[in-house]
């Protein structure tokens, strides 16, 4: 039984390799490698002709916009005190505030502690008083502080 699927297995792969043989040697073969060539050629060229149109000596270039350097700059500015009660003086802990602000590198030299202002307000019955800080100068893109907040007593004026 072994023997008989072999031998159709050998007759099957003998006809189909002799149906092969007789294609690429007829007629149609010679058909349809031309015409299978002809398309590869169309192909090819109009992968050329694309990438002919995107190349770099016809192409119009863009301008380049390079993006600005920033610097840290750090100050040290006093923090004032506002709404005091009358007759009463605020003593703050600590009495001033560290300022880091960015700054183009254009207008590092631009910039001083002048521009900057810190702030807190009297609140009653507050253990501390956060600190406002404004800035008055249009170089300054981003800016922090340290600290948040102060400690204050307040004492009778002399």
């Amino acid at each position: 039984m072994a023997s008989y699927k072999s031998d159709k297995v050998k007759h099957i792969i003998s006809s189909i390799g002799q149906s092969l043989r007789s294609f690429l040697f007829s007629k149609d073969a010679l058909i349809f490698c031309f015409f299978l060539l002809l398309a590869m050629s169309i192909w090819y060229l109009h992968g050329l002709q694309k990438l002919h149109s995107n190349s770099v000596a016809t192409a119009k270039p863009e301008p380049v916009q390079s993006a600005p350097e920033y610097m840290e700059q750090h100050f040290t500015v006093p923090v004032k005190s506002r709404a005091v009660p009358k007759g009463q003086e605020m003593i703050l802990f600590p009495a001033e505030v560290t300022i880091t602000a960015k700054v183009e590198v254009a207008h590092y030299n631009d910039i001083h502690p002048d521009d900057f202002s810190a702030v807190c307000t009297y609140q009653n019955n507050a253990n501390t008083l956060p600190i406002e800080v404004s800035c008055s100068s249009s170089y300054i893109v981003n800016y922090t502080h340290s600290p948040q907040a102060v400690e204050y007593v307040l004492q009778n004026k002399n």
